[in-house]
């Protein structure tokens, strides 16, 4: 590819032709001089030094893949080629360019009458005609001015403003570029001949006048058309310069190509070394691959057998380990069949004395019966008799009485005892993911745990914080359940409060609130308190939904959460239910004590949202005897509920004649501050520990 190269880039020998050795001066000096021609072959005979410059400099900046220095080799090419046809075109328009021939110099200027000068460069020379025998014919030179011949004749013959038109030869500039000029075609000498024949014929006694002033005319027309062809001869060698230039930049930048391709050899030289070195490195690295795959194939093997070895030893482990777990089964089953002996004994002993004793009570009551009968009746009519006189008094008694059936100490002791319900449900729930064994513990997403709406409403009320914890710990809170336990017990209190405050679910229980609201501000504590009353026991018969259900789904998702998944079928998860049972059937009680039972005052259970600021004056933390070291002057925030507060509240009159509610906080709410979580980890960090010493005593 290179020697083609160069060998495009060496001239090809001109050779000469018919148009070229017609051409003008001006033409010919448009021809690039001999010393600016390209060399086209590269100087083998450089000096060993400069070479090794080249090389050194080329192999700096040269890119290390061949395949670009091919792209940059061929880029260049292209440039070359392009720069030599752009030469070789403004060679031929310098060669096709045809200069005007200038008849004028200062010799006509200064009115110079040498025949040789005016025969050289007079253009054209008119014809000879035969003139008709009334005519004398005068010679004129190329400006008009009449010459002397050797009739002497004085008279004119000619018309000049035609002869002048016909013999000048004008230049006019082309459209297309300043450099490109066209010649326009010179009349031939017959034509001129017969305008000039036919002008004297025309011609009349007289005209001498006409024919001087012609003349001048003439004259001045011919000065302006000589100075006009000296000035595009100007442009001409002007536009000559420039070519030139032009041309010298073409045969620089091919020069700077030879160079250019110079260093691209020394480049590809040391290439071509650094390659067979690489192949030397690839052999010796093949080599060396080869003995590295046998000793991987050794350790291989090898690491087959250990694996073999391991498998044996572990289904002998896991033999034996089923033979001691069902060696326990047995045991236990026999200790049980001795104790069923044992009251089976004791059963039937008690079973006879019991057929005694029955015996002996048959008699007594057949003579019950008969006594019960009669007293059966007589208290028929008492019943029915105290009914209606109950109906009256309850009726009349509703309105009359400020009187409660429940105490404050009543109540707090009712909700101190859902708040263990709560604690110890939460616990069982929580220890349950201790119950499941480590293979079946998976990490899941709340996304399939539960449903987006079950989602939103259990991170509102057991706290962002706490819930992204548990997700993240995944199966991990198998070994500290602490923020599972936290969780079920927010999501426990909120539940357990809001069946209480509120009349019913959903909007018909909000708008309830919202009317006992404003008949407790314009009605007296009577009469609002009965309201109460009665809408809360027509409201507990009519709506009986409590949402068991949607809790048990909760808690589970949860549980899912934190790595343990329990089928609805299973024990654990009718456990959980049970759990939540008995906590409605507590809170159940505390609706009926605070909404129908008391009627002086208005009570309400309370809990701390989380995320809120810790308050001590109306919050208890519940770890505060566990971290002693808790700074209660800074900003804390809570980061979820563990029990209910009770909260009572009074409507007194003001000065103003205005009601105004008096609240006062009869149990503190109980939180988990968001620093538990130093707890939680310092657990999960010990443990941590605690099994790696384990594994490295080989326990």
């Amino acid at each position: 590819m290179l020697s083609k190269m160069f060998a495009y880039l060496e001239p090809a020998p001109k050779q000469p032709t018919q148009s070229n050795r017609r051409n003008s001066d001006s033409s010919r000096a448009l021809e690039p001089a001999p010393e600016m021609q390209m060399v086209g072959s590269f100087n083998q005979n450089a000096s060993p030094n400069r070479a090794h410059g080249v090389a050194r400099s080329s192999s700096v900046a040269a890119s290390p893949f061949p395949q670009q220095i091919r792209e940059q080799q061929e880029s260049r090419l292209r440039e070359n080629q392009r720069v030599r046809k752009d030469s070789q075109i403004n060679n031929k328009r310098s060669t096709s360019r045809t200069t005007p021939a200038m008849p004028v110099t200062s010799n006509y200027l200064s009115n110079s009458t040498d025949p040789s000068t005016n025969a050289a460069k007079a253009s054209p020379v008119i014809p000879a005609a035969t003139p008709s025998q009334d005519l004398t014919l005068e010679k004129r030179n190329y400006f008009g001015i009449a010459e002397a011949d050797g009739t002497g004749s004085g008279e004119s013959l000619t018309d000049w403003e035609n002869v002048s038109k016909s013999s000048t030869t004008r230049v006019t500039k082309t459209g297309r570029s300043s450099s490109e000029l066209r010649t326009t075609r010179t009349t031939p000498p017959e034509e001129t001949n017969k305008r000039v024949v036919e002008s004297s014929r025309r011609r009349t006694p007289g005209s001498s006048t006409d024919d001087e002033q012609g003349r001048k005319s003439d004259k001045q027309r011919m000065a302006r058309e000589i100075e006009t062809l000296m000035k595009e001869k100007a442009q001409l060698l002007a536009d000559n310069e420039q070519l030139k230039k032009e041309h010298a930049k073409s045969q620089e930048k091919l020069v700077f190509a030879d160079q250019q391709i110079v260093e691209d050899r020394h480049t590809i030289d040391a290439l071509n070394m650094q390659v067979s070195s690489l192949k030397q490195v690839h052999l010796q690295l093949s080599e060396h691959l080869k003995i590295v795959e046998g000793q991987a194939q050794q350790f291989q093997n090898y690491c087959n057998e250990v694996q073999q070895n391991y498998g044996r030893l572990e289904s002998e482990a896991k033999m034996l380990r089923d033979k001691a777990r069902e060696a326990d089964e047995m045991r236990a089953r026999l200790d049980q069949v001795r104790w069923a002996e044992e009251q089976l004994r004791r059963y039937e002993q008690y079973t006879r004395e019991l057929k005694d004793k029955n015996q002996r009570l048959e008699t007594d009551v057949k003579l019950m019966k008969d006594k019960t009968r009669e007293a059966e009746e007589r208290e028929g009519q008492l019943q029915a008799l105290l009914d209606v006189r109950t109906s009256d008094l309850k009726g009349a008694k509703t309105f009359l009485t400020m009187e409660d059936k429940f105490s404050g100490a009543d109540v707090l002791k009712m909700v101190e005892g859902l708040n263990a319900e709560i604690f110890q449900a939460s616990a069982y729930i929580a220890g349950l993911v201790e119950d499941v064994p480590k293979e079946q513990m998976k990490r899941f997403t709340w996304k399939q745990c539960m449903s987006q709406d079950a989602f939103n409403l259990v991170q509102k009320r057991v706290g962002p914080a706490l819930m992204d914890f548990i997700e993240e710990k995944g199966p991990e809170n198998r070994r500290d359940p602490l923020a599972l336990q936290l969780a079920f017990q927010a999501f426990l209190v909120w539940w357990s409060a809001y069946m209480v405050n509120s009349f019913a679910d959903g909007p018909t229980g909000h708008e309830l609130g919202i009317l006992y609201k404003a008949i407790r501000e314009t009605e007296t504590q009577a009469v609002s308190a009965r309201w109460r009353a009665i809408t809360s026991e027509k409201m507990t018969k009519m709506s009986k939904a409590t949402f068991t259900n949607f809790i048990g789904y909760s808690i589970a998702g949860i549980l899912k959460m934190g790595g343990a998944t329990l089928p609805q079928s299973g024990k654990s998860y009718h456990a959980i239910q049970d759990s939540i049972m008995v906590i409605e059937k507590v809170w159940k009680q505390i609706r009926a004590a605070v909404k129908e039972g008391i009627i002086s005052c208005d009570v309400e259970l309370t809990f701390s949202d989380p995320g809120a600021d810790f308050d001590p004056a109306t919050m208890d933390d519940s770890y505060k005897e566990e971290s002693p070291s808790l700074d209660l002057n800074g900003v804390e925030t809570v980061l979820c509920p563990v029990a209910i507060g009770v909260k009572r509240t009074t409507m007194k009159r003001g000065d103003d004649g205005n009601t105004k509610p008096q609240d006062e906080l009869l149990l503190k709410p109980k939180v988990v501050l968001s620093s538990v979580f130093s707890h939680i980890g310092d657990f999960t960090v010990l443990m941590d520990e605690t099994m790696i010493r384990e594994l490295q005593d080989g326990k």
